[in-house]
Order: C-alpha cells, then sequence, then structure tokens
C-alpha cells in the first residue's frame, strides 16, 4: 500500500512496549518495529504492508518510495543549508551593503560555507573507503 504519513504519534502498550501509531491518508495504524521509528516523518510518502489484528492495522514492513528514498540525506543537507544562511546572513547584517543586495550577498556566503562542509564530508568519505579496502 502507498499513503502519506499525516500524524505519527508515540503509545505504549499495557505491558510497557513502545510503538507508534500512525494517521496515513485518513486511516489508523499501529508500528511495533523499533528500527523504523527514527525514520519517519509527517508528509512523508511511503509503501507498506499492513496485517489486521484485531481491531488494529498494523504496520509489518516499510518502503520508502523512490522520490523519498533519500529523504534522511535530503533533511540532513536542508539543515545544513539553513544554518550556512542564517551564518551568513549574521555575518552581514551590520554590514554596509545595500539593502538591496544584501539577500544574494548572504545566499554567495552561504554557499561558501557549505561547499566548505562539503570538503569535509568528502575527505571524510575517501577516508572510510580506503580503510574499508585494507
Amino acid at each position: 500500500m502507498k499513503g502519506r504519513i499525516e500524524k505519527i504519534w508515540d503509545n505504549e502498550s499495557r505491558n510497557g512496549q513502545r510503538y507508534l501509531g500512525l494517521s496515513i491518508d485518513g486511516q489508523r495504524y499501529t508500528l511495533w518495529e523499533e528500527k523504523y521509528f527514527d525514520q519517519l516523518q509527517e508528509g512523508e510518502v511511503i509503501d507498506f504492508e499492513w496485517k489486521k489484528s484485531g481491531r488494529f492495522k498494523n504496520i509489518t514492513e516499510i518502503k520508502y518510495n523512490n522520490e523519498d528514498n533519500n529523504y534522511p540525506e535530503k533533511k540532513l543537507k536542508s539543515i545544513i543549508r539553513m544554518s550556512c544562511l542564517k551564518s551568513a546572513s549574521e555575518l552581514i547584517s551590520d554590514s554596509d551593503i545595500e539593502a538591496g543586495k544584501r539577500a544574494d550577498t548572504a545566499i554567495e556566503f552561504a554557499r561558501k560555507f557549505e561547499d566548505y562542509i562539503k570538503e569535509d564530508w568528502e575527505e571524510e568519505s575517501n577516508s572510510k573507503q580506503k580503510k574499508k579496502s585494507r
């Protein structure tokens, strides 16, 4: 089945086991597999399998749609970009740059900060690959 996660909430069973409640396209489901707990986000589209257990619909497997396969990576990149933009904006906030050019200047600086961060990732990734091949 395919659907968009509208809401996620934490629950606990009577015996103390944690599970998630999910609203997907207007239907309520439960999720007991902890490996998925930190991967799901509201608004995300997923492919999933479920089985009925009494009055509950228990999700048994989750597959991410092709357009959302890299969701955690996309989210991390977005957070980094926002951080770079915030830093760049703070850097030029008291400058003499005319107001109409501040946004473009902030974006230019933010891209430089982001490129700098990407260099560290590439170096770290290359280092890890070398260690694996030894």
